[in-house]
């Protein structure tokens, strides 16, 4: 018979996704894992397989957290020159208050992770695709409302075909 699970998931989750934005993958040690969850190195392996298992978890959960609602605040109805700096301030507003010094998670998966993971780089690639797909989605907006004129960029330019 199966033995019924001890812990809260969702809990231990999150607890293991603020290690891994403190420490980095690299830095968090299984035993900071188990000291952040309250929970054993056996159950944690138990449910999600490896330290990667649970930093693919982390990972689903900080795109949940932070990602999707910002991709859906991206997609409603506000004016889109408040609605882009809404999002500025919010998010140098989170930077500034953070007193944990939390680094975003897919910034530091990037930086450590995606070169060598396939995994962590689908992860990555998922969760930036949907946020540059609603910030593109909002220039055209800004344009039709005439609040932002079209870029004036050298033709030269990577990426000057907007």
């Amino acid at each position: 018979m199966a033995r019924v699970r001890e812990f809260d998931t969702e809990t231990a989750v999150d607890a293991a996704m603020n290690a891994f934005r403190r420490k980095g993958y690299e830095g968090t040690s299984v035993q900071d894992l188990v000291d952040a969850t309250g929970v054993g190195r056996g159950s944690l392996y138990a449910a999600f397989g490896s330290k990667e298992g649970l930093y693919l978890a982390a990972m689903d959960r900080y795109r949940e957290r932070y990602a999707l609602p910002l991709v859906e605040l991206l997609h409603g109805g506000a004016p889109a020159r408040e609605l882009l700096r809404e999002v500025m301030v919010a998010t140098v507003d989170g930077i500034v208050r953070d007193g944990g010094r939390q680094a975003c998670l897919i910034v530091g998966a990037t930086t450590e992770r995606v070169s060598h993971d396939a995994d962590v780089a689908a992860h990555v690639r998922s969760t930036t695709t949907s946020l540059e797909d609603a910030l593109r989605d909002v220039t055209p907006r800004r344009r039709r409302t005439g609040c932002c004129p079209r870029p004036v960029i050298p033709a030269t330019w990577p990426g000057s075909s907007w």
